[in-house]
């Protein structure tokens, strides 16, 4: 069972899920979808209307999450924010993060501690169409050694461009979406990509893919880099 709850999540192109197939043994609900551009939202393909019709967020909302103060990068939630009435639980995002195996950095892993705020939930969603191969499969591990570049079956290597997750040349917000999708596992590289996804959203270079990464693109975007 696939589940995607209590989340936050913000797109400034419309579109917030694809590839998710069959609706079957997934759950997703009481989350916030916002697009800074206020471009009506895709999830794969389908309206909000569509995507709900299939049992699916249900109680989830298309508004603002309220954060303090976006454009500085604080990412702290209002009193008010919708999130919160929805039961989503604000965390130190600095304290938590998953590890790669196909970065390549020549910086030493900073070691992880439990965070004191508030619970993480600590369940591992996989994506039900992601069926990766043993020989292909990059796993998550706290000594990874992270690579540069990864290679596309039918074109040239591209080399790794720091918070140009979707290797599109352009640091956009959906970069910086991408790199969290990464973070809760939601999304992972195949391994046919034109650069090196997990080495791109590694914007820091700690070896660790983390909200914190995905913070320093968006700042990118917005002119005011980490």
């Amino acid at each position: 069972m696939f589940t995607f709850q209590n989340n936050i999540a913000v797109t400034d192109n419309g579109k917030m899920t694809k590839g998710i197939g069959s609706t079957n043994n997934i759950i997703f609900d009481y989350n916030i979808y916002f697009d800074i551009k206020n471009t009506a939202l895709s999830f794969t393909g389908l309206s909000f209307e569509q995507w709900r019709s299939y049992g699916l967020d249900i109680h989830s909302l298309i508004a603002d999450p309220k954060f303090i103060n976006a454009e500085q990068g604080d990412f702290r939630l209002s009193p008010d924010s919708p999130a919160i009435s929805l039961g989503f639980v604000p965390f130190d995002f600095r304290e938590a993060g998953a590890r790669c195996l196909s970065c390549s950095s020549t910086a030493t892993p900073k070691p992880t501690s439990t965070p004191t705020s508030a619970p993480i939930k600590t369940s591992t969603p996989i994506p039900p169409t992601v069926t990766p191969s043993a020989p292909s499969v990059r796993t998550l591990t706290p000594t990874a050694i992270l690579t540069a570049t990864a290679t596309n079956a039918n074109s040239t290597q591209k080399p790794c461009k720091k918070g140009d997750t979707n290797c599109d040349l352009n640091i956009t917000p959906g970069d910086a979406l991408l790199a969290f999708q990464i973070y809760l596992l939601i999304y992972y590289p195949n391994g046919g990509e034109i650069c090196d996804v997990l080495c791109s959203a590694d914007y820091t270079g700690d070896n660790n893919i983390t909200p914190g990464d995905a913070l320093c693109i968006f700042r990118e975007y917005l002119g005011n880099p980490c």
